[in-house]
């Protein structure tokens, strides 16, 4: 069961009994056990992770009553550099209760004050980040982050898949409307919690969650101290239309993307109200927009066309374009320079030395 935090529960009173076993073993991760048969013995493969424990590999044998560790897939990170990945509920302005997940530094002190980074996860129909590391994107993100003193806040907006149809479909047609809302309302959950502070908060995200970025400096302009879109999509219906992207050649997908943002035939300027590339004027923070160089399914002529839209208005965004690179950045040291340009970008605007 993943809520938020993962649970395994067995209608087999036998795996019933081994996986309380397991877990009063290991009380503190979640675990996972297969039914294997080395050396003609019934064992179990057991597998144990956590927020703060990469996972770990033993091997448990019922009869003996003895587990064997047989591999650990990170011994570089532990409980002394990872921090707690906190499940919370952010009520909001309509009633709906979005989940999501907290990643607080170490080095907080009592009553601090926290620069505050909304992380908004792509998609935006996926459930992309889930209790454990590494689990998704986020996490890993909200864990390098926190590492370096920001508060990070993961929230599952609306339109997210896994909680329920109510909060899934009440985003439908709602991008850069209450979706939006949903990281505001966030953002007010967590300064009302005492640990952010309100004048120093960014947004960032990658595909949807760059969607999300630009809607949310545009919307709400003065929320925002700065902002960093990647792969973002700026028109939507460029993105229903373009022969560079494979959304277009779908059928399927851009019958799916109209439930979502508005009929193209139909609802043009229903779609323009929420595509940023029309609305630059309104970005007053800094924005940083970061871009794959191959990418097809949120193509680089997006991140140029709200480029172009920003230096008509007479603002020069910071930019960066990932050569040979798509939807994600797959090479190591491509994800070391967009990591650290993002970093550098968030210190500057948010005026965090360390």
């Amino acid at each position: 069961i993943n809520a938020d935090r993962p649970m395994t529960k067995w209608f087999d009173p036998e795996y019933t009994r081994i996986q309380k076993m397991l877990d009063s073993t290991f009380p503190a991760t979640y675990n996972t056990f297969t039914r294997t048969s080395i050396g003609g013995d019934p064992k179990a493969l057991v597998v144990s992770r956590s927020d703060r424990q990469p996972a770990r590999y033993y091997l448990f044998d019922d009869a003996k009553r003895t587990l064997e560790e047989i591999l650990s897939t990170n011994d570089q990170l532990g409980p002394d550099q990872l921090v707690e990945q906190r499940p919370i509920v952010i009520p909001t302005r309509d009633g709906k209760r979005i989940p999501g997940y907290l990643f607080l530094p170490k080095t907080q002190s009592t009553n601090q004050k926290l620069p505050l980074l909304v992380d908004v996860h792509g998609g935006p129909m996926v459930r992309a980040d889930y209790w454990g590391y590494p689990s998704g994107i986020g996490v890993k993100e909200g864990q390098y982050f926190a590492s370096r003193g920001y508060a990070v806040i993961l929230p599952n907006f609306r339109l997210t898949p896994g909680f329920g149809a109510d909060l899934f479909t009440s985003g439908l047609r709602q991008l850069g409307r209450k979706m939006s809302e949903d990281k505001e309302d966030a953002v007010a959950w967590a300064v009302n919690q005492g640990f952010a502070d309100p004048k120093r908060v960014c947004i960032f995200g990658h595909s949807y969650g760059g969607y999300a970025t630009l809607a949310g400096l545009i919307k709400t302009p003065d929320l925002y101290r700065c902002g960093v879109a990647s792969m973002a999509p700026s028109d939507m219906r460029l993105m229903l239309t373009s022969g560079r992207g494979n959304i277009p050649a779908n059928k399927n997908g851009v019958e799916f993307w109209e439930a979502i943002v508005g009929d193209l035939k139909t609802e043009a300027s229903f779609i323009d109200e929420t595509s940023p590339a029309y609305h630059a004027d309104r970005i007053k923070s800094p924005l940083l927009l970061i871009h794959g160089e191959d990418d097809t399914q949120v193509p680089l002529e997006q991140a140029e066309r709200m480029r172009a839209a920003l230096r008509k208005v007479g603002t020069e965004p910071e930019w960066l374009v990932v050569p040979e690179e798509g939807h994600g950045f797959g090479k190591a040291e491509n994800r070391y320079l967009v990591y650290t340009r993002m970093l550098e970008f968030f210190d500057r605007n948010l005026g965090v030395t360390r």
